[in-house]
């Protein structure tokens, strides 16, 4: 997202920063959603979630790819 640590700068945003690509000076909200899970069954749906996302992300990728980039799996 717009917020979000991935994102696209412009070169004159970069500009304004000296040129640097550091992200440093994201703000960090100090609180992270799944440092307070404790029950496995908690931990496991979040797992299961960033999982879901990554194939979501690699499927969008490979669409993109030649055809005969992208090997058969078995």
């Amino acid at each position: 997202g717009e917020n979000g640590r991935f994102r696209c700068f412009t070169r004159a945003q970069i500009k304004e920063r000296n040129d640097s690509l550091a992200i440093a000076w994201l703000p960090d909200d100090g609180f992270d959603m799944e440092e307070q899970l404790s029950e496995p069954d908690e931990i496991a749906a979040a797992i299961c979630g960033h999982l879901r996302n990554a194939i979501e992300e690699i499927e969008a990728l490979s669409e993109g790819l030649e055809p005969d980039a992208v090997p058969e799996l078995p």
